[in-house]
């Protein structure tokens, strides 16, 4: 049986170079076999030495090319999202003016300042245990004219009052039963207060009075309606 020796430079040129192809290296020892895809080549290496030598400075305007685009598009970026970030701020920070111009007032469940959820603005809590009313110049069910002034800003000045003690003029008409009030009786019975001028009794050494029964406790009463409780926000800035 004979075997056909082929010499290494006798083997054919590849074409391209595949998956799975391997890379030959052969020595007086033994010949090796490496898969491209583990392959680094050195910019020194003899097989390629000639031409990148030859082509070297066209090799380094393409790599300063690849350099100045890669630092223009990180700038580009940048810029890009610059842009986006500013438009963005602008278009919000328009609408909440829209929404909430300096002077409006928010309501919130929770205890957090609107400036939370709209950064750049500026809130303070207003009315606390007081009522919102409208200002201006009202009438209620029977004909009373009230009064609301503007509020100063940053203050919580009020006319109203969350208790009041009903004055004279303000308790409705009404009447009292009269009793006759005694003094001086034979049996000792005088223990009521004197009021008013005594008359005699027709026929009796005894006096009475005229007064009415006392009726009242002269205590204020409640004006505060049902409430339910919001924290109430001024926007200042």
């Amino acid at each position: 049986m004979s075997t056909t020796k082929i010499n290494f430079n006798q083997l054919p040129v590849a074409d391209e170079v595949k998956n799975n192809d391997y890379f030959v290296i052969d020595d007086e020892v033994v010949t090796k076999r490496v898969q491209f895809t583990n392959i680094v080549f050195g910019l020194d290496n003899v097989t390629f030495a000639s031409t990148i030598s030859a082509h070297s400075t066209e090799i380094s305007t393409l790599s300063s090319d690849v350099t100045t685009l890669s630092g223009e598009l990180y700038q580009e970026s940048d810029i890009l999202t610059s842009l986006i970030t500013t438009t963005v701020q602008a278009a919000t920070g328009s609408l909440v003016n829209l929404l909430y111009p300096i002077g409006s007032i928010k309501y919130t469940v929770a205890n957090v300042s609107p400036s939370v959820t709209l950064p750049g603005t500026g809130w303070i809590q207003i009315s606390q245990g007081r009522y919102i009313a409208g200002v201006g110049t009202g009438t209620d069910a029977n004909s009373n004219i009230f009064e609301v002034r503007e509020r100063v800003v940053g203050t919580n000045t009020t006319d109203t009052e969350y208790t009041h003690t009903l004055t004279t003029a303000e308790i409705p008409a009404h009447s009292h039963s009269i009793k006759p009030l005694y003094n001086g009786n034979a049996d000792g019975n005088d223990t009521f207060k004197d009021e008013g001028t005594p008359r005699t009794v027709p026929g009796s050494t005894s006096t009475y009075f005229n007064a009415t029964e006392n009726a009242g406790g002269g205590g204020a009463h409640n004006n505060k309606p049902p409430v339910y409780g919001l924290y109430v926000w001024e926007r200042v800035s």
